[in-house]
């Protein structure tokens, strides 16, 4: 088992948003995180990687455990090297290059890669997702599915074990969410580890092995793909499934 996720709990000034995630994530692993506006699959992904702090739960990553609201820093940077994060809106730096970028994860104080080979590295994975021609090329002057290809080359420069990654096509136009979800299906296909908050059923569907699917901050339903998608068990999938086949 790769990543065990137990019992996460998460208040905001009032309302509890988790109530409870339990979660495990073997290898390879791609899982699609379903639900509606609400259901806390953002925060649920956030606390993950300590972007926010959970109010209680733990995670055992690669036989390490660790307490998700107790967690010290050199906890949180020890599992930080292994995971990657991909925001909804890119998260690039619009004053450095797309090289720049790429780079900055590798020559940072938590991993001190040397300039040189920290470049080469990013070139290999700037050319990975078809973006090596743009490496000297600034934010602004991209599409913005070109933008989260330079932030996917950015996570996969890091060689994590596991991508997070929080609605990756939600910002885009309909025309380019196909060149960032092509990248995503090739990396399916490379046997990355992969969690995805999404809200594109053709990728849960037949990119994803697992699907998770959220409401009201529990976890109403988990299971293969093929089954959620064909005969889910729970009445509230059933439901969500029919809504979304009828904007369909």
């Amino acid at each position: 088992m790769l990543l065990e996720i137990k019992n996460v709990h998460k208040t905001f000034e009032g309302p509890e948003i988790l109530k409870g995630i339990d979660l495990n994530v073997e290898k390879g692993d791609v899982v699609a995180i379903l639900g509606p506006s609400g259901s806390g699959k953002t925060t649920f992904l956030r606390c993950l990687n300590f972007l926010e702090r959970a109010d209680s739960g733990e995670i055992v990553f690669d036989g390490v455990r660790c307490d998700l609201h107790t967690a010290r820093k050199q906890q949180i940077a020890e599992i930080r090297r292994k995971t990657a994060f991909v925001f909804q809106n890119y998260n690039l730096f619009l004053n450095k290059t797309v090289l720049q970028n790429v780079t900055l994860g590798l020559t940072d104080t938590a991993r001190k890669v040397p300039k040189q080979a920290a470049e080469e590295t990013a070139l290999k994975a700037l050319e990975h997702v078809g973006m090596a021609d743009k490496a000297k090329s600034y934010p602004n002057q991209l599409s913005g599915g070109q933008q989260q290809r330079v932030a996917i080359a950015r996570a996969l420069a890091v060689q994590p074990e596991i991508i997070y990654f929080d609605e990756p096509t939600s910002a885009l136009d309909p025309e380019l969410i196909g060149e960032v979800l092509a990248v995503m299906r090739r990396l399916a296909d490379e046997g990355m580890t992969m969690l995805v908050v999404t809200h594109e059923m053709e990728f849960a569907r037949n990119v994803s092995n697992k699907v998770v699917f959220m409401d009201g901050g529990r976890v109403i339903e988990s299971g293969p793909s093929k089954e959620f998608f064909e005969s889910p068990k729970q009445e509230r999938s059933r439901e969500f499934i029919r809504s979304i086949l009828n904007k369909e």
